[in-house]
Formats: structure tokens, sequence, C-alpha cells
């Protein structure tokens, strides 16, 4: 039984040892079985994270996998990365850069996930101002890395004479300028220093008339030299304070103060919280307190990354709304000025959220960015205005991929503003109600430029330079619709033109005249293919767009735009789009047809600039959605400076516009001058001329060489003649011996046409003595042989009495005229009283209609007034009775009326004076009788020339 009891025992005690060793095997396995893998923990964190937008959810689920032991490396590897970036979601910065500093220093080995973590760290690294700005900021400003940007332009600047700017302000070598100075400060040790700056902020924090209160905020890095001079700059200004958690602070004597530290640097301005604001900051950065701050809390303002601010040279961030009613409560209504008032009525002013506008440089382009952002609901008449769909791909494919330069547009709707007001403006030039019919049916307009090269004027002698590159490719939902609308418009073009509808083809290109430009015929020309109707002035780029349809090669595929083109935002909505160095060629082209100059040198050079800037862009493009306002403009892919810089210089030394033939004749051509003053002929010089040959003679088709010389004058004339015409042309022989041929110019000696002394006794002829022009005594004047200004005079009562001078075509005098006489009113009786005139419809001296001074009047010059009559009214009053001496010159650009010698009045004038067969009358105007003279005229004379003020004066003092 013993023995049982003992066998029982121990048979007992085994299955308890079994019992036990089971129960550890069930846990173990269980641990394994129930455990979730690091693969797993993963996979539910990015759940959490990128699905449920659960954060706090995901950092629970990543933190958990990281402290797992059994976990993978590059599991946890994967699992901080992860978790850093959760911790960027919810804008800690610090959690996040202490955990990637951990992923790198600890998992180098894991380096795919680490390389992503980098950049992220050095980001994390370079502090952020407006981290350290309340986030009832109004207004903020951020230069980014200024090191940064001096760096950027001082590398653009390599190779070219301003590669050290500041040192070109340097003097002389025995004082210091401020260019030594600068130049100091620029040395590559102190650029250095600037390199270190991290960032600077300013902040506006409120509304204020004067001053309104800011903080200011710079990281200057490692530098001590920097943060030296930061600290030397305060303790001249302010006064030390208390310290603030740690940081050194000042204040300043009219209010505000900062605090400072080894790396940071805040000031506030004066207001009335200022202290607690500088408290609020200095908390802020020391992480005492992590209240909500403008770069954390402002959704607005979060718009702009952090990254973004530091690589731009220049942000903006506005809340405009807010600031306008700030500005609202601080004046009163009535006080609010009128400009910002209707700048509210048509912008919606408290309706904008905000504005940002961004600058930013890289080595090989810049760029300027504005983002307005509306709230729902605005009202912005001016935004509502211009606003237009977003421009579709489809509708560059009628741009020839030789295009260099694009500006394209999308309609809006049949009822948007624009098109309401378009369509007013188009139906008062035309009379046809047409508008709607073009905005609820035309898709796309782009307006186009072919390099020169690729195109001719196509035979339309009447096109501008540069409209025959131009072409415009109109997409549209019913072409047919188009083309019938369009034929409508250019129809009403022909019948202004004063042509008639010949009848145009339904197919194929159509041919309009629109106009006459220097008496040539002007026409456009339209084609269409598939949805799109193409017009120009030119009928080889509508061939050329048509083909580019036809054969799939337009901007969309080729072409030096092809590139921009393919990068577009799907959203914008305008577009400007020119390719620079295809743009220098167009208006080189343009150039050398306005000025006629192909021999000009700068022509070379423009083509060597056009290259360097071939593969360069400019673009403007705007992207409107409802609420949202994006104006873009870039130059992309500039070329080095240091190559265009030469090109630059020698341009800037080219006068573009100048001809390689000889050009402004002194004498000035076709004019008429007084012999005395033709003493040389000059000239401005054609390009290259290395010497000059002159021909000079009196028949225009047969003239003489006279010289040649190496100046741009000669002073060495053949005696001239009286009253006649001479011709002369002025080759310019470059140094190889080429000789470009000038144009023949003119001038003609000015003459006495007629000379009345007025010295008879008696009779009733009055005689001519500088011609054979002798006039006519009418009525009853009487001769005055002792009370004349010079010898005698002949007086008119003002009733019947003038003097008719016989031969009128010697006194059609169109281009340059003087008169001269000497005068006493007895009595100004009558409006327009007349001295001498050639009718109402040429030349005329009068009295001023009923007024006590004179008119000079030319019928037919242009004058400032746009008076036909082209009179010049005098000021000075001659109705004293005494002896006057006047005189009315026309020199061909101006008007002058001299009286005794000096300038009465004077006008701009240019172009002809009328010729008419009217007599002409002393004392009275043969086109408008009984203007009839009441006193004593003398000396009457009449030139063909302008006279000098020097030969006026000497008539004067006879």
């Amino acid at each position: 039984m013993f023995v049982n009891l003992f066998e029982r025992s121990t048979i007992m005690e085994r299955c308890k040892n079994i019992t036990i060793i089971f129960l550890l095997a069930v846990l173990a396995l269980g641990t394994v079985t129930f455990a979730k893998s690091s693969g797993t923990l993963l996979q539910e964190g990015l759940y959490a994270e990128e699905v449920d937008g659960d954060l706090d959810a995901a950092i629970k689920i990543y933190e958990q996998l990281i402290a797992e032991s059994s976990a993978q490396r590059s599991h946890i590897a994967q699992g901080m990365y992860r978790l850093g970036m959760c911790y960027l979601k919810k804008q800690d910065e610090q959690r996040a850069k202490e955990v990637f500093g951990k992923l790198v220093a600890n998992y180098s080995d894991q380096t795919k996930i680490v390389s992503k973590a980098k950049p992220l760290l050095e980001e994390l690294g370079n502090a952020d101002p407006a981290a350290l700005m309340p986030p009832e900021t109004l207004v903020y400003i951020e230069t980014g890395s200024p090191g940064r940007q001096i760096e950027t332009i001082l590398n653009m600047l390599k190779g070219t004479p301003f590669e050290n700017p500041l040192a070109m302000l340097g003097g002389g070598k025995s004082k210091k300028s401020p260019g030594d100075i600068f130049g100091a400060l620029m040395n590559p040790a102190m650029m250095a220093e600037f390199k270190k700056i991290r960032g600077m902020g300013i902040g506006v924090t409120g509304v204020a008339q004067n001053n309104p209160p800011a903080i200011v905020v710079l990281f200057p890095g490692k530098s001590d030299t920097l943060r030296g001079l930061i600290l030397a700059g305060l303790g001249m200004l302010g006064q030390p304070a208390e310290p603030i958690e740690g940081m050194q602070s000042v204040t300043f004597p009219g209010g505000g103060g900062g605090a400072y530290d080894e790396t940071t640097v805040i000031l506030v301005s004066p207001s009335a919280d200022w202290a607690k604001q500088l408290n609020w900051c200095v908390k802020q950065y020391k992480g005492v307190t992590s209240k909500p701050t403008l770069a954390s809390s402002n959704k607005s303002f979060a718009k702009i990354s952090k990254k973004a601010r530091q690589e731009n040279a220049l942000t903006l961030w506005a809340n405009v709304d807010e600031v306008y009613a700030g500005l609202s409560k601080m004046l009163p209504a009535e006080m609010i000025p009128s400009e910002i008032r209707l700048a509210d009525g048509i912008a919606d002013i408290k309706n904008i959220d905000d504005l940002i506008v961004f600058f930013n440089i890289q080595e090989n382009g810049i760029a300027f960015e504005q983002n307005i952002a509306f709230k729902d609901g605005h009202r912005c008449i001016a935004y509502n205005m211009i606003r237009t769909p977003n421009l579709s791909r489809a509708g560059f494919e009628a741009v020839p991929s030789e295009a260099v330069g694009l500006v394209s547009i999308a309609l809006g709707g049949a009822r948007s503003a624009q098109s309401l007001a378009a369509s007013k403006s188009i139906e008062n030039f035309t009379g046809l109600d047409i508008g709607r019919e073009i905005f609820a049916n035309i898709e796309q307009i782009n307006l186009f430029a072919l390099p020169p090269d690729s195109s001719s004027n196509g035979g339309n002698i009447g096109a501008p330079p540069i409209a025959a590159n131009l072409g415009l490719a109109v997409t549209s939902h019913n072409p047919q619709q188009t083309r019938k609308i369009l034929t409508q418009l250019l129809t009403v073009a022909n019948l202004v033109t004063g042509q008639t509808d010949v009848g145009q083809p339904e197919n194929g290109t159509g041919k309009y005249q629109i106009g006459l430009v220097n008496n040539q015929k002007l026409y456009c020309f339209m084609n269409q293919m598939n949805k799109t109707t193409v017009l120009s002035l030119n009928p080889d780029v509508v061939e050329t767009s048509v083909s580019a349809i036809k054969r799939r090669r337009s901007v969309c595929t080729a072409g030096p735009l092809n590139e921009a083109v393919s990068k577009l935002s799907p959203s914008i909505s305008k577009l400007v789009l020119i390719n620079v160095g295809g743009g220098i060629r167009v208006a080189d082209a343009y150039l050398t047809a306005t000025y006629n100059n192909p021999q000009n040198p700068a022509h070379k050079t423009l083509a060597k600039l056009a290259q360097a800037c071939d593969k360069t862009s400019f673009q403007l493009g705007t992207d409107e959605r409802i609420n949202n306002f994006n104006v873009r403009l870039s130059i992309d892919q500039l070329p080095p400076l240091d190559n265009l810089f030469p090109v630059l210089m020698q341009l800037s030394q080219s006068d573009l516009t100048a001809k390689a033939m000889a050009t402004k004749p002194q004498p000035r051509d076709r004019t008429t001058t007084d012999i005395t003053t033709v003493s040389k002929l000059k000239w401005k010089p054609g390009i290259n001329a290395k010497s000059h040959k002159i021909y000079f003679g009196t028949q225009p088709d047969q003239l003489p060489l006279l010289t040649e010389v190496k100046s741009s004058s000669h002073d060495e004339l053949p005696e001239l003649e009286e009253d006649a015409s001479y011709y002369w042309r002025v080759d310019e022989v470059w140094a190889d011996g080429t000789v470009i041929t000038g144009d023949v110019w003119s001038f003609t000696t000015g003459s006495l046409v007629a000379l009345w002394k007025l010295d008879e006794t008696s009779g009733n002829i009055a005689k001519d003595s500088a011609g054979n022009n002798n006039g006519t005594l009418i009525g009853d004047p009487q001769w005055q042989p002792s009370v004349g200004k010079i010898g005698g005079a002949l007086e008119f009562d003002g009733d019947g009495d003038f003097v008719k001078i016989g031969a009128e075509s010697d006194f059609d005098m169109a281009d340059q005229i003087t008169i001269s006489a000497w005068i006493k009113v007895n009595q100004f009786d009558k409006e327009w009283q007349a001295i001498i005139a050639k009718g109402d419809s040429a030349w005329r001296i009068q009295r001023n209609q009923n007024k006590d001074s004179l008119e000079f009047a030319c019928t037919g010059l242009k004058i400032p007034s746009g008076a036909t009559w082209g009179n010049l009214l005098g000021k000075r009053s001659i109705n004293d009775g005494q002896w006057h001496h006047i005189a009315a010159i026309y020199d061909g650009s101006t008007m002058y009326l001299i009286i005794d010698g000096d300038l009465d009045s004077s006008q701009p004038a240019s172009g002809r004076i009328n010729t008419n067969n009217a007599l002409v009358y002393i004392g009275e105007n043969s086109e408008n009788k009984g203007r009839y003279w009441n006193g004593l005229i003398d000396d009457v004379r009449v030139y063909n020339y302008a006279l000098t003020k020097k030969e006026v004066t000497a008539l004067s003092n006879k």
C-alpha cells in the first residue's frame, strides 16, 4: 500500500511538471500568436495618418513600433520618419526636429529613409520668424536668407564689371569713399558672415495713425561679427533692462524694446502693450509657453510654407479684411479718404481674405507672384470683370511650332460682366448686336507672332512692319457661326474704307480690305480648319497656322515655346509667353523695316543677343478661380550675365535708328532760306562712314561731285543766287570702299518778293520796289509824303480804301513766309480790319476780331488749338495812335508775331499754308470784304522765307 501511495505521488508530481511545461508553452506560443508585427504596426500607423487623418492615433502607433525591441531596424527607421512627419503636420517643429535628429544619428545605415529626413532636419534647423509672431498679426514681411540672396546676385554678376558692385563707388587714393567702406563690408570674410543669417521677419500687429505696432525678429546665426554689430547698435539706442527668461533686454527712450541672445534678436516697436508683447515673444522662443502663433494657427498664412518663405528673396502676407476693418474702426466713415472708399466699391476690400506676394531670385531667372484670396460671396467688381475660364491645351493647336510669342485668353459666357461690356462696345462701333453670339460661341483667342525669317508680308504692302508676323487663332463651339460673324465685321470695315463687298468664299482664304496705310490698301485674310478660325494681315501666316493644325505641328509638340507650354498649369486663365531670343529678332526686323537701315551694324549685335537668349522665356500668367486670383511673372533660363554683358554694352553704344546713309540735312530738305544764311552744308553721318562725297548742283538728276570730306559738314560752297533752287546729295564711303548712295535734298534761296515803300506823292499806283507787283489804289486812300515812318505813307479812312495787287500766284507761299510793315491805327471801328491779306483762306495780318491786338493767320497749318484757320493771337495793344513795326513769320515749325522788335506771341505749327486764287489786298480782305483799315500803313514787305530775329530787329530799327 505504501508502495502504491509512493507511485501515485510520483505520477502526480510528473503530471504537475507536465502541466507547468504545457502552460509555459501555451503562454509562449500565445505571445507569438497575439503580438502584432512591426510591419503591421507600420501599416496601421500609415492608415491612421493618411486615411483617417487621426494624427494622435498615428503617433501612438508609431511610438509603439519604435519601442518594440523585436521590430526590424528598417521598420523602426520608417516609423521614426513617419512620426516626425506627424509632428510637422501638427506644426510641432521642436518634436519633429528631435525625432529626425535621432533618426539621422542612430540609423545612418538606413540610407534611403535617412536621405529623406536630412533635408527636413536642415530646414527645421533654420529658425522661423513667423513662429514668434502672434496669430493676430495683420501684415508680415520676410526676407528669407539675406546671405543666400546676396550670394545669388553676386554669382549672377561674376565675370561682369559689376562683379564687385560696391567697389565701383570707390573714390580717390587719398581718402576713403562710400565705396571703400561698403567694399570692406562686402569682402569674402563678411560675405561668409552674411551667409550665416538664417532669416528675418517683420510683423505688423495693429492699425494706428502713426507708427503701427510691429515686431522684428532676426536670426543672425552663428555670426559673432554681425551679432557684435547688432549689439553695439542696441547699446547705442537703448538702455539695459532686466533679463527676460535668460535673454538680455533693452528699452528704448520713446518706448518699445528688445531682447537678444547668441542666436536671436527680437525687437518690439512702441505701443501700449509693447512690454507684454516682448515677453510673449521671448517665452515662445524659449519654449516656456506654446501659444498659437502666426505660423501655427493662422489658416490663411499656412498657405505659405516655411521652405518657400526662406527660399524667396521677399515674402509679403497681408490680412486685408482685418487691416481694412482696423482702419474703419480707427477713422469715422466721413474721414475715410474717398480713394479708399472708391477702391472698396470696386474691389470689395472687406471681402478680401489675404494678399500674398513672392519675389524669388535664382541664378538663371527671377519670378514675381501675387495671390489674392476672396471670401465666399465676395462682390469684387474688378475681378468679376476680368475673370475668364481656363485656357484649353487644344486651343493652342493652331499656334505654329515656329511661334516665338503668344497671348492667350479664354472668353467667359454670354452673361459674364466683361462680355456684356464688350458687347455694348461692339454694337456702338459696328451697329451690329452680335456680342452675345460671340461670347456664347468663342472658346479661346490666341494672338501669336512668327519669327521674321518664317513670314513675309504676303504681298500685303500696306501691312505695318510687325503686323506681318502676327496671326489670330480663334477656337469656337460653332466655327461656321464664327466665320459668319467675322465676315460681318470685316465687311463693315470694307464699307468704312469705301469698298464694296465683292463676295467672299465660304471655304478657303477670304480677303478683306480694312484700311489704307500710306496710300496702300491694307487687307485682312481669314481661313478655317476644324474648330479654329485664323486671321492675319499676312496670308502666309494664315496658311502656316492652318498647316500646323493639319500636320499637328504646333507649340504643343515642338518649337521654342513648347517647353513652357507643356508645363502650363491646367488652371491658367490668361497667358503672355515670349521666347526672348525670338522676340529680339522680331523687334530687330521691325527696326530694320521702320528705319530702312539694314546696313546698321547694330543689327548684328541684336543677332548675337538673340542667340544668347534663345532658351530664355518671359511668362505672365493668371489663375482665376471663383475666390482666388493669382498672377505670376517670370523670366526663366537667363543666360550667364558674363555672356550677356559685352553684347549689352555694345548695344548701349549703338544707335538702333541710325541709317547707313546720311540723314538730317541742314539746310532742311525742301526749305526756303535767306541766301546769306546758307554758309555751310551739314548732315548726320551714316553708320560706319569714313568719308563723305558731296554732290551739288541745280539739276537733281545731274549732280556733279563737289568734294569729298572727312567731317559731316562743308562750308566752301559755290556762289549762290537769290530765288534759285539747289540740289545736293551725300554718299557715305566705308573703310572697305563700299559707297552708300544718299537721298537727293534741296533748298531754295529766298528773296524779298515784294516791297511797297508807299513813298509816292500822287497817282493811283503803289510801286513794288522789289519786283513787278505794283498795286492799284481803290477808293480814296491818301498819300502822306511827310508823315510816314520811313519817308511817306498811305492813309486809309476805313470806308472803301485799299490797294489791289495783281499777280496773286507770286504770293502762294506754302512752306515759309515773313510779312512786315509799319502801321498806325486811327480807329478800330470794325472786326478783323486787314493790314495785308491774301484772302481769308491763305495768309493774313489783321485786327484780332474786336480787340486792340493783332492776329496772324495761315489757313492750312496745324496748330495746338486745332483751329482750321491756323491763327496766332497777339497780346499787345497797338490801338494807341503811335507807329508800330509788325512782323509775322512762319518758319515751318513755329508761328511768330513780333511787334517793335519784341516777341508778342508764338506757337508751334506744322504743315503747309493753303494756296488760293485770291488777290493780295493792302488794307482789305479780297475774300471777306468790308474789313477796311482805318489808319496809316508804310513800308510793306513780303518774303518767301523766314527772317531771323536779327533781321527783324534791323527792320524795326529803321
